[in-house]
């Protein structure tokens, strides 16, 4: 079963040296060997500068180290942002074919607009320690 342990779910936040949050990151163990890789963002204004890539390694490193038995990393991308799919292919991201529809029942809010495409995530993977 998944450690519940308190290395189990870690938040990382990148800050300035004035402690202004410019980026965060979730890690957490949601199977034994799995880590979901979620709450990911960073400030608009800081993109490009390699605060991404720094968290993204950093949850990574995380699973590895202090989740005994995590090799895979998962995160889910809106299948509409191909710049990002783009991003996290370069980072060692492979897509599969697991599609999943945006929880519009999940009190996190709907779409203001009718879409010309579907609004729905894909999984992506990624193996770890390689």
């Amino acid at each position: 079963a998944a450690d519940e342990g308190p290395e189990s779910r870690v938040l990382l936040v990148a800050t300035t040296d004035e402690a202004a949050c410019m980026g965060t990151i979730q890690c957490e163990r949601t199977a034994d060997n799995e880590a979901d890789i979620g709450l990911f963002s960073v400030d608009p204004d800081a993109q490009g500068q390699g605060i991404g890539k720094a968290l993204l390694t950093a949850a990574e490193r995380h699973a590895t180290e202090n989740m005994a038995g995590v090799d895979l990393a998962v995160l889910y991308v809106l299948t509409s942002r191909t710049d990002l799919l783009s991003w996290y292919a370069r980072c060692g991201y492979e897509t599969t074919e697991t599609i999943v529809p945006f929880p519009t029942d999940a009190n996190v809010g709907s779409p203001k607009a009718e879409l010309e495409f579907p609004l729905e995530f894909v999984r992506l993977e990624k193996r770890l320690g390689r």
